[in-house]
């Protein structure tokens, strides 16, 4: 008889990827590395857009909220966990995030894999 094998199903740094997940209009043109950095910088945007700062007016100052999320094979964002000063913030942060659209998924080995994703949200609050 032979041996069963089957396959786990992991996670990959998104630095660490053999391709990015992608938006879907993003440049098929684009090195590894520029995939990398519009992702990041699309996210970013989405975020800034979205997020209010306005949700915690007794917080003044720099603030940081730490997200960290998976993208997963089928380019859907699971698994949102944030960090912050405020329970607000992070119910925010999480609610940003689900804002995010379906992603062509990640690859490793030309095939469907999870990544994870980390994002410092950070913003000052006038005093």
């Amino acid at each position: 008889m032979g041996d069963l094998i089957t396959e786990l199903p992991i996670t990959i740094g998104f630095l660490t990827i053999e391709s990015p997940p992608e938006f879907e209009n993003t440049p098929k043109s684009l090195t590894i590395k520029e995939k990398r950095d519009y992702f990041s910088e699309r996210i970013s945007k989405i975020v800034t857009k979205n997020f209010d700062t306005s949700i915690c007016p007794e917080l003044r100052g720099k603030q940081k909220v730490s997200v960290q999320f998976i993208i997963n094979e089928h380019g859907k964002v699971a698994k949102i966990k944030a960090r912050a000063p405020h329970p607000s913030l992070e119910k925010e942060a999480e609610r940003v995030i689900n804002l995010l659209p379906q992603f062509t998924p990640a690859k490793q080995a030309n095939r469907p894999t999870s990544i994870v994703y980390n994002l410092p949200i950070v913003f000052t609050v006038e005093e």
